[in-house]
């Protein structure tokens, strides 16, 4: 943007005519005012999203250590129960019972 304000400046600047050259500065004024408002209202719009995305990224991450501390009891448990499974038929095998 601005290129485009400095071509415009430099066009203003080629004018003859004082009240033409205080015209267009206004003009030119009224553009940059314009760009520096949208860009301000833009900017406050990303820095919002930017601390919502970030608010998201550790709420996810602490859902995922929990679902990980989750699944790893589960796996304990279920571990738990088919080693005492295997530990029992073997058993059962040693003392010729199956």
């Amino acid at each position: 943007m601005q290129k485009s304000f400095s071509k415009t400046r430099s066009g203003i600047l080629e004018l003859k005519d004082f009240l033409s050259m205080k015209e267009a500065l206004k003009e030119l004024d009224q553009k940059i005012i314009k760009f520096n408002d949208t860009y301000l209202k833009k900017r406050k719009e990303i820095d919002a999203l930017e601390i919502e995305y970030d608010t998201l990224s550790k709420e996810l991450i602490l859902w995922l250590l929990k679902y990980a501390v989750n699944c790893r009891e589960k796996l304990k448990v279920e571990n738990y129960n088919i080693e005492k499974k295997l530990i029992k038929e073997n058993l059962d095998i040693k003392r010729g019972k199956l």
